[in-house]
């Protein structure tokens, strides 16, 4: 069941990373053609640089969960591969613990925030509100793909 449940947190992330790189794509057409539009025919996009500000928040937020689900996150182990094995999981069982609940109450404030946005671009006029629910989406699923590392851990610790 755990493997199951497991799979479709990976496989959410993963969907969620693709949305990020589509959004990269669109962001890198965009800046072109603005670029193109302003050196060439004197004729930026008009909102382009809000665009692609609003943008940044599809590219980064929802690529967190799978860069976390292939434990592509810095870590610095100098001081933690002296340790034994065991010592080694203690330590990263209490790590994951501190971070799922910093993720967990950063989730909820995002939650809260988004639930009362009502803010819109200055030169487009369009509603912020979808980004920040964008961004609120991608940490609740970090928090998933962080509980069934921590799972892991601990059943692997248990295990021996």
């Amino acid at each position: 069941m755990f493997t199951k449940f497991s799979r479709i947190v990976d496989d959410v992330s993963r969907w969620l990373c693709y949305l990020g790189a589509f959004a990269l794509f669109l962001m890198t057409v965009l800046t072109t053609v603005d670029v193109i539009g302003r050196y060439f025919f004197r004729s930026p996009i008009p909102g382009g640089t809000e665009i692609t500000e609003a943008m940044m928040v599809v590219i980064a937020f929802p690529a967190l969960a799978w860069c976390a689900a292939k434990r592509k996150h810095v870590e610095v182990d100098i001081l933690m591969s002296r340790f034994s094995k065991k010592v080694q999981a203690i330590a990263g069982i209490i790590t994951m613990f501190a971070v799922l609940a910093t993720y967990i109450i950063v989730t909820w404030r995002s939650f809260v925030y988004s639930t009362n946005v009502t803010t819109v671009a200055s030169l487009l006029r369009f509603p912020l509100y979808p980004f920040f629910w964008v961004l609120t989406a991608g940490f609740a699923v970090l928090c998933l793909v962080v509980l069934t590392q921590l799972i892991e851990s601990i059943l692997k610790a248990v295990k021996g």
